[in-house]
């Protein structure tokens, strides 16, 4: 992984810090490179990543997933708490919105908006979401 992001043409030259903040075509350029790489498609791509970025935010943030009685709460919260949260370490992140509603014990409704149409990536880091419950 290390050789991949130091040949693929970043701005960043491939070094990338958890504080630090970057374009979203850098994000773009790895996963174009790493879905031909890896002959999956970008969509299939931006959702193991999000599955694999889950894990990690469990690894560094549990305490947010602790404090959630199960999956839905937790996805329920994301909008007033977490994002709340990023946006006060990264006052310039554009982050998605979601509409949420909770339609019965076993369905959650979350419509996801974004400029920067990272869809598949959300529907990955849900994915990752499910399993800590």
């Amino acid at each position: 992984m290390d050789t991949f992001l130091l040949t693929t043409d970043l701005p960043s030259g491939g070094v990338h810090t958890s504080t630090g903040t970057y374009p979203p075509e850098e994000l773009n350029r790895l996963v174009a490179g790493f879905s031909q790489a890896s002959g999956q498609s970008q969509r299939e791509t931006l959702r193991h990543f999000g599955q694999y970025l889950f894990g990690s935010f469990l690894t560094a943030h549990e305490h947010f997933i602790q404090t959630a009685p199960d999956a839905f709460s937790f996805l329920a919260s994301v909008p007033a708490y977490i994002h709340v949260e990023v946006q006060k370490l990264y006052p310039e992140a554009e982050l998605p919105h979601f509409t949420i509603a909770q339609l019965d014990a076993n369905t959650l409704h979350m419509r996801y908006q974004s400029n920067r149409r990272m869809a598949d990536l959300a529907y990955g880091l849900i994915q990752g979401t499910v399993g800590p419950f």
